[in-house]
């Protein structure tokens, strides 16, 4: 994965920016969808700037908003 990314950080170059990543970061969070944790495709090289901004509350932000999914709940009755 960091040789396919040529160790260069992949937010940064969608913005024609250089700079070395040094954290590998999930596109799709493991919390949404675990099957894809191991994904090669799933994962791309961040800088750490970039990567503090996906995840702000890992540097003293605040938490991203998390969608909720609809659930249904079922709760078993005393009959």
């Amino acid at each position: 994965m960091i040789s396919r990314d040529l160790g260069l950080c992949q937010e940064c170059l969608r913005r024609d920016v250089i700079r070395k990543g040094s954290i590998v970061h999930h596109k799709v969070e493991a919390r949404d969808d675990l099957s894809l944790f191991w994904d090669v495709d799933n994962l791309e090289l961040a800088c750490v700037a970039c990567h503090n901004k996906e995840h702000p509350e890992r540097s003293g932000g605040e938490k991203k908003k998390r969608t909720r999914v609809n659930t249904v709940k079922f709760y078993a009755n005393n009959e």
